[in-house]
């Protein structure tokens, strides 16, 4: 195969791969869409729900039933997610092999921590199901530990394979763009996950040091948890085990119950009056989430603008080599000229003699 078709099947290989890696990307954003959406609406739904037991369970069990199936509904897509992350990771293998040796080992470092990322949430996700098991499950939170830290280490490569490609010379002029992108998508997912990590932490620090310093009037939180962890155990739920009942289960007198007991005006006021003493805390909480919600819309668009720009590189190809056929018949013709000149200098020559 000459230099030439090597240059070709080179560039289909690259424009093939990137652009397999850049759908697989668009999906898995499509999918998160869908997945924030089930959220953002079953959520709230469950939520009022269950706040309006204590008025009407007719109304409240159509509501805890909706949200509680837009909430599971989120399972198969997180699947299908996962599923596609695995993809993504071959998708990367073909890139690799497409690409030119200076670019090969930037690649194979972005390989490499994509597939120690999945790895390492495969790991996660398995041992922290035996986390509450006695014993075994003081080995499998530190397995879980372990699966953690090697997803930073993933990520990590992930953010040097980037540095590397963002100023590679090899890569096309698209394609250190993406890059580029994709880095600015892992500045700002740091700063903002450390920002608002350090409000949220002070916040929560500021709460403590306030529950126990007991800076609300007259302790009526310490009474209140008294007070709820009493309300079961009322004098006329009080029985011996000489006493006789015929127990009939009925749903809606158990979830009235429930919201009788789950919710009241004097509880209410008293977290109110918290609330207002502690106002400044859970504006910080507000006002530290919002931050982490905004960084991360604004790092999540770095981060597709980025594939989508390594999706429209292109690998230059080689020139075409003149043919040796072209040139032959151009020297041919030259000599045809020459000697057909050669002739009518002779015919003249004859001529004039």
């Amino acid at each position: 195969m000459t230099p030439y078709k090597q240059s070709i099947e080179a560039a289909k290989s690259w424009k093939e791969a990137v652009g397999a890696m850049w759908k697989r990307q668009r999906l898995m954003l499509f999918l998160s869409i869908a997945a924030y959406v089930l959220l953002f609406i079953g959520l709230p739904i469950l939520i009022g729900g269950i706040f309006c037991l204590e008025e009407s369970v007719a109304t409240a069990t159509p509501l805890i039933i909706t949200g509680t199936l837009s909430l599971l509904a989120m399972i198969p897509l997180a699947v299908t997610i996962i599923i596609l992350m695995w993809v993504f990771y071959f998708d990367v293998r073909k890139w690799h092999k497409a690409a030119p040796e200076s670019l090969k080992k930037s690649i194979k470092l972005l390989q490499i921590g994509v597939l120690i990322t999945l790895i390492a949430a495969l790991g996660g996700t398995t041992f922290s199901g035996f986390a509450t098991i006695p014993y075994i499950g003081v080995v499998a939170q530190l397995l879980n530990s372990a699966c953690q830290a090697a997803a930073y280490a993933g990520v990590i490569l992930q953010f040097i394979s980037v540095i590397k490609l963002r100023k590679a010379q090899d890569m096309p002029a698209l394609g250190q763009k993406g890059a580029k992108s994709i880095f600015i998508n892992y500045i700002v997912s740091f700063a903002t996950a450390v920002f608002g990590s350090i409000v949220m932490i002070a916040a929560l620090a500021t709460l403590i040091v306030n529950l126990v310093d007991g800076t609300t009037e007259d302790n009526d939180i310490d009474e209140e948890v008294v007070n709820i962890s009493t309300i079961w155990n009322t004098e006329d739920d009080e029985f011996t085990t000489d006493d006789t009942y015929e127990l009939e289960f009925d749903d809606s007198v158990f979830l009235e119950t429930l919201a009788e007991e789950a919710v009241n005006d004097e509880e209410l006021a008293i977290l109110k009056e918290f609330a207002d003493d502690n106002e400044e805390v859970f504006g910080a909480f507000i006002f530290a989430l919002i931050i982490m919600i905004t960084g991360s819309i604004f790092a999540m668009y770095f981060y597709y603008r980025g594939w989508w720009l390594i999706s429209k590189s292109e690998l230059e190809v080689l020139p075409e080599p003149i043919k040796d056929e072209t040139s032959e018949e151009v020297a041919f013709k030259e000599v045809e000229e020459v000697e057909e000149a050669v002739v009518v200098e002779n015919e003249e020559t004859d001529t004039n003699q």
